[in-house]
């Protein structure tokens, strides 16, 4: 029994590849608007940042178990491991948004395995598109912005909250580009 981990576009329909898409900038754009919103609100309370967060990695696992059955012809090893790696980020959002209000070591340590888990987890999604090289950027700015956070918990606030508002934009935009890219490759070998 082998697993296969790659995702071809080709292999999906045209209303599937949209959903995959929609999905892709969809996330990409909520990772954008949180992310100016947390330079914007430099004062902004633990509270809000946790809870924000917590939005945002919800709709980030959300996303990621809703691809994980849009695959065709995916392994159950892929489809497996996506949803159970979705899970965990949705646990973790759902946490957040629940417990807002605990420290700032906490909150760094979700923080971090969230992203290190969505970073790993799109790497394992990652084939040969098109988009797979800013599949590949999102999963390393990903993984590098939770190691950074999960190993500097006691920094002060307004560090934290820089680095994840760089990582949430750069990611969403990385994310973007993947929704507008997915499948142009596929596409044009069709009408070619």
């Amino acid at each position: 029994m082998s697993f296969s981990f790659t995702v071809e576009p080709a292999e999906f329909s045209k209303s599937q590849l949209n959903g995959i898409r929609l999905a892709l900038g969809i996330a990409g754009a909520v990772a954008v608007g949180i992310g100016i919103a947390i330079f914007v609100w430099a004062n902004a309370t633990l509270l809000v940042v946790a809870w924000l967060f917590g939005l945002f990695f919800l709709i980030a696992g959300i996303a990621r178990v809703v691809r994980s059955f849009t695959v065709p012809g995916a392994s159950g090893g892929y489809r497996t491991l996506s949803v159970i790696l979705g899970l965990l980020v949705v646990l973790a959002g759902v946490y957040l948004m629940i417990n807002p209000d605990f420290g700032v070591d906490i909150l760094a340590y979700i923080i971090g395995i969230a992203w290190i888990v969505e970073g790993v987890a799109t790497l394992a999604d990652s084939s040969s598109r098109a988009s797979r090289a800013a599949a590949i950027v999102y999963a390393i700015v990903s993984i590098i912005g939770g190691v950074i956070i999960f190993f500097i918990p006691t920094t002060a606030v307004v560090i934290l909250l820089k680095i994840a508002a760089i990582v949430l934009v750069i990611a969403g935009v990385v994310q973007i580009f993947q929704a507008l890219t997915l499948g142009r490759r596929a596409r044009a070998a069709q009408t070619a």
